[in-house]
Parts: structure tokens; sequence; C-alpha cells
């Protein structure tokens, strides 16, 4: 199998951290969330 790289962008709202889930389940993937590491990073921050 060749290594791909899927970059998701668009609006708030757009179903992209849906559609990033759904790949990971279905490819062997690895997610990465800028959000979620930015909340492990900063927990302090809103």
């Amino acid at each position: 199998m060749n290594p791909r790289v899927h970059l998701l962008c668009g609006l708030n709202g757009a179903g992209k951290t849906t559609y990033a889930r759904q790949l990971e389940h279905e490819l062997p993937a690895v997610r990465f969330s800028l959000d979620e590491w930015m909340l492990h990073l900063f927990p302090e921050l809103p």
C-alpha cells in the first residue's frame, strides 16, 4: 500500500471532523487534530 496524506479544510461546521473520524476507522490511519492538541497543551485557555 502506498502511504497517503489526507488534509481536510473547510468552513466551521462543514463536517471535517466527522469525515476525518470516519476515515480513521475505515483506513489504517492516524488522525491529528490541532484543536485536541491545543486543549491538552493549554487546558487553562477557553
